[in-house]
């Protein structure tokens, strides 16, 4: 997915959080978005992710050559945020199925394939898992569900070393062809990252 932004400024209750913000992602491509914490990366996702309009300014997504409407755009994304929740009453496998119940998975991946890279227990309720486990199932659903365009907020928050080469690993094996987007504070998420775009640069 091609995504343009144009002069784009978003505020909350007069409170500037950005402006005349300008930018290109090309399909295909790893971006990063960088910024200290409350400096806007999330609400900058969440507007690339037609969760949110932005004050002035314009979004243009576009697929294969055609024009995607802002309300059509989360048919084609996954996102990754601390702030989504998950469905704790299942276990990773179930959750998994109803899933993909309604999604497509990448490479036809069975749950068997998909926990090869995740090392997660099977029969426990996802409430039982740790922040680091609980992460890494939010990175299962996102790389391994199809779209064109991925977006990570704070991915590797609550991850170990061995989460975060895994991190590395999905971002290397598991992105081709997609536009993926990591907000962060820390720039080892950048990794493989073609261009960062430093939201500071457009705050006051």
């Amino acid at each position: 997915m091609h995504i343009r932004l144009e002069a784009i400024q978003k505020s909350y209750q007069k409170k500037l959080i950005f402006q005349n913000l300008s930018a290109e992602f090309e399909s295909g491509k790893r971006y990063g978005i960088a910024g200290h914490n409350g400096s806007g990366k999330s609400t900058l996702l969440k507007i690339l992710a037609g969760f949110i309009t932005p004050n002035a300014g314009s979004v243009r997504f576009t697929l294969a050559d055609k024009s995607i409407p802002v309300e059509s755009v989360y048919k084609h994304i996954n996102f990754v945020a601390p702030y989504i929740d998950l469905p704790t009453d299942l276990s990773f496998y179930e959750l998994l199925d109803f899933h993909f119940s309604m999604k497509n998975r990448q490479r036809n991946a069975n749950n068997n394939q998909i926990n090869e890279y995740f090392q997660l227990p099977t029969e426990l309720p996802i409430r039982q898992f740790s922040s680091g486990m609980l992460q890494r199932v939010k990175l299962a659903l996102a790389f391994f569900t199809e779209s064109d365009l991925v977006l990570l907020d704070e991915p590797t928050e609550t991850l170990d070393d061995r989460g975060f080469e895994l991190y590395a690993t999905l971002l290397e094996n598991l992105s081709n062809n997609r536009t993926v987007i990591i907000a962060s504070n820390k720039d080892k998420d950048f990794i493989q990252c073609t261009s960062i775009l430093r939201i500071n640069d457009f705050t006051v």
